[in-house]
């Protein structure tokens, strides 16, 4: 019996070829035996089967198809993403009061006493993200706590973030507070960014992505996006075209109803690799207010 393991790459939304960048690859997995258990009696202990698992120059999704060569004992077909995480990088210097005893990322740190994190009931929030295209799928809404669940898997497995941004907000006549929360609001995952609302501030976090053609290096922390603009909603925009990435802001306050088209797209510099910019414009074409 050897399982066969079919390997699907999605196409990345920033190309920098003419062609089509598809690819499928088909491996066998090798069975290894340990029998190194003495209490197993069995010609054969503890089988397990290993696959060469690659990764295609350009594409950080993918999902792989697990069959049996139908000779033997059967296994039930299934499917498993292998997307790249790209977010959760180890902080190289800590600061004082980080505890040593849990898992600190330039994104923030993982929450390991959960408690009454979520309290019941507690209403529901949108996942927002490019349909195939986003290898991370992050999820807010947890009430007055900075805190969103993140995944690679659609949430088989997940880590729980407390996220390493300030809070500081103070309200004014043109943009008014109304109540403060410390709840994450509005999330959303592109390609290599991610997005969050927290009362009327944006932030974006960019990954270190190396497989995609960008030659700059991911975010060390979150970074504050349209300062002088009252952002009161995040919308996304599920599918790409053209080479672009796509989101939505309405603004608030005296920017009420007005709003933002923001555009992440590659700008080319050699054949081999690509930057990418951001900016975002108002409806009449002009740049949003930085």
């Amino acid at each position: 019996m050897h399982p066969i393991m079919n390997i699907m790459f999605q196409q990345p939304v920033h190309s920098v070829y003419n062609l089509p960048e598809l690819l499928a690859i088909t491996t066998i997995a090798v069975p290894v035996a340990d029998n190194a258990d003495t209490k197993c009696l069995a010609e054969i202990c503890g089988v397990a089967w290993f696959v060469p698992l690659p990764f295609k120059n350009g594409s950080v999704v993918s999902e792989a198809l697990i069959t049996s060569n139908k000779i033997g004992f059967p296994i039930p077909d299934k499917t498993v993403l292998l997307n790249i995480d790209g977010y959760l990088n180890r902080k190289q210097f800590l600061e004082n009061g980080d505890d040593l005893s849990i898992k600190q990322f330039n994104i923030g740190h993982e929450v390991v006493e959960i408690g009454n994190l979520i309290p019941i009931p507690n209403p529901s929030s949108p996942l927002w993200y490019l349909i195939n295209t986003s290898p991370v799928l992050i999820l807010g809404g947890i009430t007055n706590r900075k805190v969103i669940l993140f995944t690679t898997t659609e949430f088989d497995t997940f880590h729980i973030l407390e996220l390493a941004i300030d809070n500081c907000w103070m309200g004014s006549l043109s943009c008014p507070q109304g109540l403060y929360s410390a709840t994450v609001y509005d999330t959303i995952a592109t390609e290599s960014m991610l997005f969050i609302r927290q009362n009327q501030l944006m932030y974006y976090f960019k990954g270190d992505f190396i497989l995609l053609h960008n030659s700059y290096p991911g975010s060390g922390s979150w970074q504050r996006v349209l300062h002088n603009v009252c952002v009161a909603k995040l919308v996304p925009v599920y599918l790409t075209a053209g080479n672009e990435e796509k989101l939505f802001v309405i603004g608030g306050g005296k920017q009420k109803a007005l709003t933002f088209l923001g555009i992440i797209k590659a700008e080319p510099q050699m054949i081999s690799s690509s930057f990418h910019s951001m900016y975002f414009i108002d409806s009449s074409g002009n740049l949003a207010p930085e």
